[in-house]
């Protein structure tokens, strides 16, 4: 298993299990109701980003925090923006998606975030919807998901990403 990006994040017995390029694609193109949070990335990670949101676009609600909002303005439209914790109170709470649909998110995607954000929205999530998979996009591994990448560098997590889009 895979040790935690920040070596203080201890999450207690039930960790994300390691996320690889297949094991990803395959969660995507099952889930029925797919939501992509969009948050703060790097610049190395842009290219990435624009690419998943134009593959995810028509099949998951994309949610923007308010930094992805003014970043692609006039780029993408999201279904809606919200900041990470509000985002993450609304899922632990049964939120219905913006389109009116009231049938429960069945895979939650997170992408970009400061990682200690990011670990504790997956950590609400993992205690208040234990049942719906969690997936953390980032390079580092975030124990608190249900899925995570390892701890990779930016050329490997780029080909592990660039992989995925291709199978999309």
């Amino acid at each position: 298993m895979p040790i935690p990006w920040q070596r203080a994040n201890v999450p207690g017995w039930l960790q994300a299990d390691e996320l690889k390029d297949e094991k990803l694609v395959d969660l995507i193109s099952k889930a029925r109701k797919p939501i992509l949070i969009v948050s703060k990335f790097d610049e190395f990670e842009e290219e990435i980003a624009r690419e998943i949101i134009k593959k995810l676009a028509d099949k998951a609600t994309v949610v923007f925090t308010p930094w992805a909002m003014r970043h692609f303005n006039g780029i993408f439209e999201p279904d809606v923006m919200f900041g990470l914790p509000e985002i993450t109170q609304r899922l632990t709470r049964g939120w219905i998606a913006p389109n009116g649909d009231d049938l429960p998110y069945d895979l939650i995607m997170y992408f970009g975030s400061y990682y200690y954000h990011q670990s504790q929205m997956l950590s609400a999530l993992k205690h208040f919807l234990p049942e719906t998979p969690r997936i953390s996009l980032n390079r580092y591994y975030s124990p608190n998901a249900g899925y995570s990448f390892s701890n990779f560098t930016e050329k490997r997590w780029t080909i592990a990403m660039n992989k995925v889009l291709e199978a999309l």
